[in-house]
């Protein structure tokens, strides 16, 4: 879950959810991702650069999980 305030224009919604709930999800990728409107970039990087590039420990988390299942 991620508090409504990292959204943009939270301050506009007329319902009250205070958090949001977040799912996280991994996929064989077998070519180059093409990326919809809300992202503008992508970057393919080792476990310790991921760690140091995400901000929330939810990610953080679910990245950490991800490695150890690929290690298997």
């Amino acid at each position: 879950m991620l508090p409504r305030i990292y959204y943009k224009g939270h301050e506009l919604w007329t319902e009250t959810p205070y958090v949001i709930p977040e799912y996280s999800f991994s996929v064989r990728v077998e070519s180059e991702p093409v990326l919809s409107y809300e992202h503008s970039e992508f970057k393919w990087c080792s476990e310790t650069e991921a760690r140091t590039l995400l901000e929330y420990d939810s990610n953080k988390i679910a990245a950490w999980e991800l490695f150890q299942r690929l290690r298997v």
